[in-house]
């Protein structure tokens, strides 16, 4: 599991144009919004498969809010979860209900049945921040323990080499999120330029976006997932019989394998 910012405007300050065009377009939203960030926070699996939904972190007040918020809430598509919270970061609070309510499902088993889990999360503050021993009950930590998972917490600067997010997911669903707002754009080009597109607006289509980019990540690049998994080691066979499969960024030919 890892966090990632997504901005409101991916392509800024880029165009295409014939060479000898006198007037470039620049593909730019109203004011401000380049600065209005969120955070997605993926959760990927060794098979390859969707089994805990992706969720959006948004800035602004935390909860479900005024009338207009929750209209907002009830346009968001099912198959993702959106929050709210002041940074639009996750914190411990939110990672503990994640852990409660999404990812506690995110396994093929019933989370009745105990079945061990293995967990790679980063040296993030929010993940390792623990809470007193009196309501250790209530910290993120406590919580994946409850769903027997057995923690990786990546050191820092290590993430670029070990994390399967940052080596190949979170770089990819960008790409895929990124050409889904070009789409839309050229779709709507005067739509756009006349600003008729609200924040609100905005927040749903990212969502949209993230959902279709989620998804598409699973059915077409299921193989690269379980390969970036493979690659760092933490799918392969404990016998050893599958270490010619490790492959870390930067440490090619640091390993050698004997068939005997």
């Amino acid at each position: 599991m890892d966090q990632t910012p997504l901005p409101f405007e991916f392509n800024e300050g880029r165009t295409y144009a014939k060479k000898g065009s006198k007037t470039i377009w620049i593909k730019e939203q109203r004011s401000g919004w380049n600065k209005r960030q969120a955070t997605l926070q993926l959760c990927v699996h060794a098979d390859g498969l969707p089994h805990t939904p992706p969720l959006l972190m948004f800035r602004g007040t935390e909860g479900t809010g005024d009338s207009r918020r929750k209209a907002e809430m009830k346009k968001y598509p099912k198959g993702i979860n959106v929050i709210f919270n002041k940074k639009a970061y996750a914190n411990g609070e939110n990672l503990k209900q994640w852990a409660r309510q999404q990812y506690k499902w995110g396994s093929a088993f019933s989370p009745s049945e105990k079945e061990p889990r293995l967990l790679v999360i980063d040296a993030f503050a929010a993940h390792k921040k623990s809470v007193d021993e009196k309501k250790s009950q209530n910290d993120f930590i406590a919580e994946l323990k409850k769903l027997n998972t057995t923690i990786s917490m990546v050191p820092a600067g290590g993430t670029g080499y070990v994390q399967v997010l940052d080596g190949f997911v979170n770089k990819k669903i960008k790409e895929l999120i990124s050409e889904l707002e070009e789409i839309h754009y050229d779709l709507h080009e005067a739509e756009w330029r006349a600003g008729k597109f609200t924040v609100g607006d905005r927040r749903i289509l990212l969502a949209e976006w993230t959902l279709q980019a989620y998804n598409t990540l699973h059915e077409k690049y299921r193989d690269s997932i379980i390969k970036a998994f493979q690659q760092v080691g933490l799918s392969l066979n404990p016998d050893g019989s599958e270490d010619w499969k490790l492959k870390i960024r930067d440490l090619h030919g640091m390993f050698t394998y004997s068939t005997a």
